[in-house]
């Protein structure tokens, strides 16, 4: 998510957020930022000038510079204004057994969704009425936004807590070299990379 978009990856496909600008024109491809390296992009997509949009498997060409299309997959999700910030809504990932987000309705926060790898985890979560458990990897682009969708595309608050597993005795002591371990290790890099803020 959030690459450099370079000449070398014409024809690959790219997810990021995109400030999308405004065509005042109308003719011809829209331009925008994107956001996570400031680069200019071209796009032939159908979004919403002056707002800032989630782009997940847009096809990537490069003509004078970068240019997003339409793929079979293509999604766009347009983020709510910054004022828009609810502060009271949490999705959790890596939420094993749902600690975070029922630790944060006590709180008097409402928990969107959460997401977790082991469908006996999500499982769990069901059972004890945790809104929107999904089963998924963070790692994926489409699951990515399964997770941005679920409860809405809101910009709220992320949770996500390391696996313990990894680390444990009663584990595998394998630490960074299981797939639990990148599960964490990818969205804690999301806000300083991508900007995306849910």
């Amino acid at each position: 998510m959030d690459l450099p978009l370079a000449p070398r990856m014409d024809g690959t496909f790219w997810s990021g957020l995109l400030l999308a600008g405004n065509n005042s024109k109308g003719h011809g491809p829209a331009a925008g930022i994107a956001l996570a390296h400031g680069q200019r992009v071209h796009y032939h997509l159908n979004l919403e000038p002056n707002t800032k949009v989630m782009i997940y498997q847009a096809k990537l060409g490069w003509k004078d510079g970068p240019v997003l299309d339409y793929g079979d997959d293509t999604k766009h999700v347009q983020i709510p204004s910054d004022e828009d910030i609810q502060w009271n809504v949490v999705k959790e990932v890596c939420s094993g057994m749902g600690c975070m987000g029922l630790a944060a309705r006590f709180l008097g926060l409402h928990s969107a969704a959460a997401m977790d790898w082991n469908p006996k985890i999500v499982e769990h979560l069901r059972d004890n009425h945790h809104e929107g458990a999904l089963v998924g990897n963070v790692n994926l682009i489409e699951d990515r936004y399964r997770l941005h969708m679920m409860g809405g595309p809101t910009r709220c608050t992320l949770l996500c807590g390391f696996p313990c597993q990894p680390l444990s005795s009663q584990g595998d002591l394998r630490g960074d070299k299981v797939i639990e371990h990148s599960l964490f290790s990818t969205p804690s890099e999301w806000p300083g990379n991508s900007k995306w803020g849910q």
